[in-house]
């Protein structure tokens, strides 16, 4: 059976279709339809060769082959078309195509393949970054974090730090404050205490890193003020007058007081220098025991050579080759350490018991036997010159560099020059050399050059900080070469320069005042910028600042900082200086400081269960108060006066009234109530009334204090407990009529008398008012004016309140033309504003 084609399947559905659905039948059948396809698309596409090749080749690209599709559709060959042939060329066309089709669409799968391995890569790197970012962030975050925690770590550490170093501060400051308590009390009970170890006491066990520097300082200032030498204070009084005259209140150096005092200070630095190099010699020995060896004998001589063995010898060499060894021991180097350390004794004797050993310099050992012999250490004029021609002629060979040294001590060689030998390695060894030197004896002046201490200290100064304190971190070493070379005013200012140091430095200060090794400025500057003063090229120390600025930092209580204005009043003409002007800033202080302590009774002293003394009283001899009238004089009054100007009348009163001037207490009251009267408060407020009720009440009880007591009101002058008495009135009235109570206004002013009462204007009738106004005050006469308009103008107030009384109108009316009458009677002269004012008033009342 034959395939049924797409006709017969048309056909076949046109009669089932409509009767089914009882639709119409299509009146065309498939011819026709065929018919019209082919006239349509023989109006649309005309087909050509083109086109067929076109046809197949796109069917062979979708699989299907052209021929064997139209067989199974059961196409018959369209009419009058004839068959389709491929040729070869398009054969090659289509295959050119086929290709080129290929390769289009492998290159357009590999475009496709890399933009999607371009894309995946990206999306792989954006995800890294973002990974990479966030593990940035987290770790920055984190890093963040831990330095919040190290600087609240560091914030913690410094804070505890700061704090710690500020608690031991407050303690070294209260230590030393009582160090001063206890010099002032064995000061006012004529005893003597070493107020230099007491204060190193204080260095020693307030610091938790014990530095020694500090306690080498104190001993060197212990050596030049002698503070442990006296057994009285007889003798330190002594000896600080002495020290006083001839350097605090001098600028000479050529006088031979000044001579002695430099010298003894030469000496006295020299002595610490001494002491210093043997403790240095006792300590090494004692770490190199096993090394050094030094036997069973203590004699200093021993113990230099077992020193010397293991300082300069090594492996059986010595380090030095220049040493002259005369039996197996560098003698020079042995005989300057013998003298280095102080001893003159036990160098001359061993020159005398070992002569064997200098055999190489007969004529130099009899020189250096005649400077060790003598008291200040100098020998003649012709030895000297020996000494100096020997120096000389060994100077610049190979000669022993010790020999060369001790030459040049001798005979005091080379003296301008500033080579420092090689084996001066130390600076206390740099100090020992100069101030070996240092000549200013005038019976040894031999025309030649001099080396005085003037010329040290210059030499020291031009060597400047950077030369001993490079990183200015250590200021004890340039502040002990400046102590060293007793420029004291430098050293103390240098030493406060550093933060670190100040409060030790206010001490040293202390100490060198009290035994007058300190100059200070002439006129007492409290307010300088600098501490240091130069005055004709000298300078002084600025101490008043320098205390002031310690106590005004310091949390010290007041009676410990009382102790160091005490130590201002040193620098007295009764103690060698020169002027008191020191004298009187010390108690000029202490006024200050009474000033600002609410406990004033305290300091003063009180009256409560009879007369009990004060602090100041039992310290007054500190000041030079030797009895109670120059205390009065010059404390007490000048108390008064300055309370007075800062209206604190209670505290004025209370002072006046120790110091046993009743009348200075009427003084003070009137001064207070007059003020007062003068400047009122025209707006009242309840702080203004407090204070004046206060001050009349203190007022009131004063005078009826000063009545009942029979000793104080004989003391008191009756016209000026009168006078407190009226302007105790004024001010009550003042406060009455500020309140707008006219009536009680006016009570209280004729209450005292000063004002007629009288409501008859006849002249004879205001006579006995006019002359009690004669006896007056002139100080409360000059506050009539001001009193007359307050009570002209009360007046015109009741003269308006009660204006529906015609008889208390008249009664009003009266005593404003009595008051006018009386300020035209009375010895004031009435201001002619204040006149016009009162007609004024006057003319209103008509």
């Amino acid at each position: 059976m034959s395939k049924p084609t797409l006709r017969d399947i048309y056909d076949n559905t046109l009669v089932p279709m409509a009767s089914m659905h009882g639709l119409p039948a299509l009146k065309r059948d498939s011819s026709q339809l065929a018919l019209e396809a082919e006239a349509d698309m023989a109006k649309r596409v005309k087909p050509n060769p083109e086109l067929q090749a076109k046809a197949v080749y796109n069917l062979g690209q979708a699989g299907f082959k052209h021929l064997d599709l139209g067989q199974k559709l059961s196409i018959e060959p369209m009419v009058g078309t004839p068959p389709f042939e491929v040729h070869e060329p398009l054969q090659q066309y289509l295959q050119q195509q086929h290709e080129e089709h290929i390769i289009e669409t492998i290159e357009k799968a590999r475009r496709q393949t890399r933009l999607d391995a371009e894309s995946l890569i990206n999306d792989s790197l954006e995800a890294d970054r973002q990974h990479m970012e966030l593990r940035l962030k987290e770790r920055a975050a984190a890093q963040q974090q831990q330095q919040q925690q190290q600087k609240q770590s560091l914030h913690a550490y410094t804070t505890s730090v700061d704090s710690r170093v500020r608690a031991q501060r407050q303690e070294r400051s209260m230590a030393y404050a009582s160090v001063m308590g206890q010099l002032n009390r064995a000061q006012s009970d004529d005893k003597v205490i070493d107020v230099v170890k007491q204060f190193a006491a204080v260095t020693t066990s307030s610091t938790t890193s014990h530095d020694r520097r500090i306690d080498d300082a104190w001993l060197l200032v212990s050596k030049l003020t002698r503070s442990a030498d006296f057994d009285t204070p007889a003798q330190m009084c002594a000896h600080r007058k002495n020290t006083m005259q001839h350097y605090a209140a001098s600028r000479a150096d050529a006088s031979p007081e000044v001579i002695t005092m430099h010298r003894n200070w030469v000496n006295a630095v020299k002595a610490w220098l001494h002491d210093q190099f043997l403790t240095f010699v006792t300590e090494k020995l004692k770490e190199q025991a096993q090394e050094a060896k030094p036997g069973g004998s203590l004699s200093i001589v021993s113990r230099l050579r077992a020193f010397i063995t293991i300082t300069f010898r090594k492996n059986n060499t010595w380090s030095i080759p220049n040493f002259e060894i005369v039996q197996d021991q560098p003698v020079w180097a042995l005989l300057y350490m013998i003298i280095r350390c102080g001893r003159p004794k036990e160098a001359r004797q061993l020159l005398l018991d070992e002569p064997a050993l200098f055999v190489s310099e007969p004529e130099f050992v009899a020189q250096l036997t005649d400077y060790l012999t003598s008291d200040d250490l100098c020998i003649s004029e012709a030895a000297r010159s020996q000494v100096v021609t020997n120096y000389r002629r060994l100077k610049g060979t190979s000669a022993d560099p010790y020999k060369l040294l001790l030459m040049k001590v001798v005979g005091r060689c080379d003296l301008a020059d500033t080579h420092v030998p090689r084996i001066v390695s130390t600076t206390e060894d740099y100090l020992w050399l100069q101030l070996s030197l240092v000549q200013e004896h005038a019976i040894n002046d031999y025309h030649h050059e001099q080396y005085t201490l003037k010329k040290f200290q210059d030499t020291i100064l031009q060597y400047g900080t950077k030369s001993f304190d490079p990183q200015g971190t250590t200021p004890w070493v340039y502040f002990k070469v400046l102590m060293a070379s007793c420029q004291f005013e430098q050293a103390v200012n240098y030493l406060y320069k550093n933060e670190q140091t100040q409060l030790e430095a206010v001490h040293f200060a202390i100490v060198l005042m009290l035994f007058g090794l300190l100059r200070i400025p002439k006129v007492a500057l409290r307010a300088s910028t600098d501490l240091l003063v130069f005055e004709g090229g000298v300078p002084t120390l600025n101490v008043t600042r320098m205390i002031y600025t310690h106590l005004k930092q310091s949390s010290l209580p007041l009676v410990d900082q009382f102790q160091y204005l005490f130590a201002l009043a040193w620098y007295s003409v009764r103690n060698g200086y020169t002027t008191n002007e020191m004298l009187d800033e010390a108690r000029a202080l202490c006024r200050e400081w009474v000033l600002q302590s609410p406990d004033y009774q305290w300091f003063l002293g009180s009256f409560e269960n009879g007369y009990q003394p004060g602090f100041l009283d039992l310290h007054k001899r500190l000041v030079e108060f030797d009895d109670q009238d120059s205390y009065t004089t010059h404390f007490l009054l000048p108390l008064v006066r300055d309370y007075a100007e800062r209206n604190l009348y209670v505290q004025a009163a209370y002072v006046a009234e120790l110091a046993g001037d009743y009348n200075l207490v009427m003084d003070v009251l009137f001064y207070q109530l007059s003020l007062m009267f003068r400047h009122p408060s025209h707006t009242p407020d309840s702080q203004q009334d407090a204070l004046v009720n206060e001050l009349l009440a203190f007022c009131t009880t004063s005078l009826e204090r000063f009545a009942r007591f029979q000793h104080i009101s004989q003391r008191v002058d009756d016209r000026k407990m009168h006078t407190v008495r009226a302007m105790l009135g004024f001010v009550r009235a003042r406060y009455l009529y500020d309140h707008e109570q006219y009536e009680q206004g006016l009570d209280a002013i004729y209450a005292t008398g000063v004002m007629p009462a009288v409501e008859n204007p006849d002249i004879e009738a205001l006579k006995p008012a006019v002359a009690q106004f004669d006896h007056l005050d002139d100080n409360v006469a000059n506050l009539v004016p001001d009193l007359v308009l307050m009570t002209m103008d009360m007046l015109l107030k009741m003269y308006q309140k009660y204006n529906h009384s015609a008889q208390l109108m008249i009664k009003f009316k009266n005593r404003v033309n009595c008051l006018l009458v009386f300020t035209g009677l009375i010895r004031l002269h009435v201001p002619l504003e204040t006149m016009t004012k009162m007609n004024r008033l006057e003319q209103m009342m008509k």
